[in-house]
């Protein structure tokens, strides 16, 4: 497991650290000025014919980049583009612009000054990289200028438009993307899909068209993918509930997930089980700052509360701490970060005797 620790509160910099859970070591494998305390610095286990490495985010010579360390810290190389989601077969990457993310969504950005990405870049000249993780050499596959033209809204504002969560499906066919733009009381969210080299890009939701179009103008928050072919999305209706449904990014076809459990709860960080039998996911404070860690048997539509968690209104903004539910890979533990206990920290919660009890009653 790859954690990040900051030995003093104002430090700039952050420790990148492998826990061994069998063993209860916790090795520190490097460090990074490059980092936000929504996603840290993008650290990524690599697994290719090299074995098991470790990518993340850095500042090396005024420039954003990822180093890549081996499991016990030794540095291998570093890569003149920062990363956001890494191909299973570790030798190529997507990226984006961490610079502009920090002016319009400062909880995502990083804040060290840098030469090679700026907040305001040229829309031709910005959006999403492809990486050789191989050679270090990055082409832009998809501008923010293309995006604001497919089609074009009348809403659309070129001055504060993004591009975030940047994420493989599981064999790496596909890769899925969210692209936004706000204006001054409103912000508007498009779900796109495109083939693992930026080819075929394709246009799944679309927020805030008229409400006839239903699932397709949902808001999209958070996704996940389930194969290649599938997606659950959590995000809001154009009648403002917050729901859970499967998305085939091929047909486009909507199916709802949970209806009368987990759209109880609105917005959450949703993913499946290795099983694909499962799902996770978590909730925003309730108005008593509880945080809810939600299990959901998905042909039985049954809803388990894990646990609740407190978050005191201390933290907020930059600070917060969602929840941000992870599967071990055997799918017997799921970890969290939380700040129950007045600070933040990550926990390993194990489930499977839970989930075994449930599929027995």
């Amino acid at each position: 497991m790859i954690l990040h620790f900051r030995k003093r509160r104002a430090s700039r910099r952050v420790e990148i650290r492998v826990f061994d859970k069998e063993k209860n070591t916790c090795q520190k494998v490097g460090e990074s000025s490059a980092w936000n305390f929504q996603q840290g610095t993008m650290a990524q286990w690599l697994h290719d014919s090299s074995g098991a490495r470790i990518i993340f985010n850095d500042v090396v010579n005024d420039e954003l980049v990822a180093r890549i360390v081996s499991s016990n810290g030794v540095e291998e190389s570093v890569i003149p583009f920062p990363i956001q989601t890494v191909h299973p077969n570790g030798q190529e990457a997507f990226t984006l612009n961490y610079k502009r993310l920090l002016k319009l969504r400062p909880e995502y950005g990083y804040y060290p000054r840098v030469k090679n990405f700026t907040p305001n870049q040229q829309l031709e000249k910005d959006g999403i990289w492809r990486v050789d993780l191989l050679s270090g050499k990055g082409e832009l596959v998809v501008s923010l200028a293309e995006l604001l033209t497919m089609p074009p809204r009348r809403e659309m504002n070129p001055v504060k438009t993004k591009i975030n969560a940047i994420f493989f499906s599981p064999t790496g066919k596909r890769c899925a993307f969210v692209h936004r733009w706000f204006l001054p009381k409103d912000k508007y969210t498009r779900l796109y899909v495109m083939d693992s080299n930026g080819m075929n890009l394709r246009l799944l939701l679309d927020s805030g068209l008229p409400a006839e179009n239903h699932w397709h103008s949902l808001l999209a928050s958070h996704y996940y993918w389930r194969d290649d072919d599938h997606l659950i999305v959590c995000g809001w209706t154009p009648d403002k509930r917050g729901r859970y449904f499967q998305l085939n990014v091929v047909t486009g076809y909507c199916q709802g997930i949970g209806e009368g459990a987990l759209d109880d709860f609105g917005d959450g960080h949703p993913s499946y089980s290795p099983d694909r039998h499962w799902i996770v996911t978590d909730t925003y404070p309730d108005e008593n700052f509880q945080q809810h860690l939600l299990l959901y048997r998905i042909h039985q539509n049954e809803l388990l509360e894990v646990g609740r968690f407190l978050h005191s209104p201390r933290f907020f903004g930059l600070t917060r701490c969602d929840l941000h539910p992870r599967w071990s890979p055997d799918g017997e533990n799921i970890s969290i970060d939380s700040v129950w206990k007045g600070f933040r920290s990550s926990y390993i919660l194990e489930v499977s005797s839970v989930m075994q009890t449930m599929s027995n009653s």
